[in-house]
């Protein structure tokens, strides 16, 4: 299954391993993986919204559900989660 990421901007087979690397091991959906992917590249609600056709309300609502499933409270903190969990850094 392939999220969408914008083929403008970034490498197909590098979404694939960003949903690889997400869906099991963190038991994420597959929104909540694209929205985490935007977010941790420096994307607003409202951009992030327009690039996976959903409302600012709807990325809001996947954000506080990231923060849940992995037990932050701030939206740095999964930005932070996110560049060491798939990038190592």
């Amino acid at each position: 299954m392939a999220i969408i990421i914008s083929s403008d901007t970034y490498d197909p087979t590098i979404t694939e391993t960003v949903y690889e690397t997400f869906s099991k091991k963190y038991t994420l959906s597959k929104r909540q993986i694209e929205c985490l992917f935007y977010m941790s590249f420096g994307y607003s609600m409202k951009e992030t919204a327009q690039k996976i056709n959903v409302s600012p309300r709807t990325i809001e609502t996947h954000i506080n559900a990231l923060k849940e499933k992995l037990n932050v409270t701030l939206r740095s903190q999964l930005v932070c989660f996110f560049h060491k969990a798939f990038m190592g850094r």
